[in-house]
């Protein structure tokens, strides 16, 4: 590491403005990583997650000869009062060309300090793609460890190679949310249906209100069994972001959830397909799929569905205290 020959300017997120330069600065590093590539609606997104002030809980560093450029970007998101694994989970981009200055080493700090003196935080975790050396030192020298169980995948497919049709077992049937309009009822789906699964938060009536305006009600179905019970979900919806940078009309697909009792290959190809079926009917060319926490034979089926796995990320968490 190399000493900086200036002293960084580091400052709050600020809604208002930070957000195109953090897309160029995500656009630039991801160019070097080969990871995922952040939309505006996803950046979006984030910022109005529950449980997180992008003005508190992110910051920014801004290039030394120009303010209006930002060299690197830190964020936390803590848990929520639901949330039965109190694990926060931190972000961190430095542009590549301003790695290995100390710059990680300053953000990670700013990071920790929220932390200090909180009961509420067990575990801190990042997402890191392996291949990358440089970001698995960093980790790996303030005691973060590998959990292969809590991966990121983000998997695509062309709709024309997806041929199966979805099929579901006698007695159950799939609704879309247009058509139930009952807030309780998605919030019990989104939570059985990810319970036990590495990187997902808790939600609350709350907490998912405001984000139902963002959703595509006629692509978001909800699964109920023979007994009427609400047993599992799946969301599909244009991308318009990357339907950009595809150049090809391209929707997304949210990992399928299932409550614990229910979870088998059979449910799970269903939902997938159904979600599948909704984006062809928008005559979309492209589905990109976004999965946390899902096991091994799960990505598997999808690969055997269509779907091909373009980017990872595993897990790394450090029991508090971090140093």
């Amino acid at each position: 590491m190399t000493a900086l020959p200036f002293s960084p300017k580091v400052r709050p997120f600020r809604i208002d403005t930070d957000v195109p330069p953090l897309l160029h600065l995500s656009a630039e590093a991801e160019a070097v990583d080969t990871g995922e590539l952040l939309s505006e609606e996803q950046v979006r997104l984030y910022l109005s997650l529950p449980n997180h002030n992008p003005e508190t809980d992110r910051w920014v560093v801004e290039h030394p000869d120009d303010a209006a450029v930002l060299i690197a970007h830190a964020k936390l998101h803590l848990p929520s009062e639901a949330d039965d694994c109190r694990v926060a989970d931190a972000t961190l981009v430095v542009h590549p060309q301003w790695r290995r200055q100390g710059i990680a080493r300053t953000l990670f700090s700013l990071i920790e300090g929220p932390l200090e003196g909180t009961t509420d935080v067990n575990e801190l975790r990042v997402y890191l793609d392996p291949r990358h050396e440089g970001a698995v030192t960093f980790a790996s020298a303030r005691q973060f460890r590998a959990n292969p169980a809590d991966t990121y995948t983000e998997m695509h497919a062309v709709l024309a190679d997806v041929t199966a049709q979805p099929v579901l077992p006698e007695g159950f049937t799939l609704r879309s949310y247009r058509d139930v309009d009952h807030l309780p009822t998605l919030v019990e789906a989104v939570d059985r249906g990810f319970e036990g699964l590495h990187g997902h938060h808790r939600s609350s009536e709350v907490g998912f209100a405001p984000h139902l305006a963002e959703l595509d009600w006629d692509g978001l179905f909800l699964l109920f069994a023979p007994d009427g019970k609400v047993v599992g979900t799946v969301g599909a919806q244009l991308a318009p972001d990357r339907t950009e940078r595809n150049g090809v009309l391209t929707g997304l697909v949210d990992s399928p959830g299932l409550v614990p009792e229910h979870r088998s290959p059979e449910l799970y190809r269903a939902l997938l397909l159904s979600g599948v079926a909704y984006l062809k009917g928008r005559n979309v060319v492209r589905a990109e799929l976004q999965s946390w926490g899902d096991a091994p034979e799960t990505i598997t089926l999808y690969t055997t569905l269509g779907f091909a796995v373009h980017h990872q990320q595993v897990a790394y968490g450090h029991g508090r205290p971090v140093r």
